[in-house]
């Protein structure tokens, strides 16, 4: 059972992070009075915990993270700044 928490409007992160781990100790608390495994339970919850939490920084990750780049005007603009700038590091080794 996984119940979606939604983040309320007017809900900060820390304030969301708190009704979810409420929820799960609930929950929790609910499994092992039915006599499910006390261990299973806490793992279970935790990977559950962690997955609501993450959720929505992946997400904002996910969808902050579309950028264009042109490769040969980045390419470009290096050779430009940097590398027309710095004098050879290994000067005194010659081709042969």
């Amino acid at each position: 059972m996984s119940n979606v928490i939604r983040i309320k409007p007017d809900e900060t992160f820390e304030e969301w992070v708190e009704r979810v781990r409420k929820y799960e100790y609930g929950f929790a608390l609910q499994q092992i009075a039915l006599g499910e495994d006390h261990s299973k339970v806490m793992e279970e919850m935790a990977k559950r915990m962690a997955h609501k939490i993450m959720h929505p920084v992946y997400k904002a990750i996910k969808d902050s993270s579309v950028i264009s780049i042109d490769m040969e005007q980045s390419k470009k603009q290096y050779e430009e700044n940097y590398l027309s700038k710095v004098a050879p590091a290994a000067d005194h080794v010659l081709d042969e």
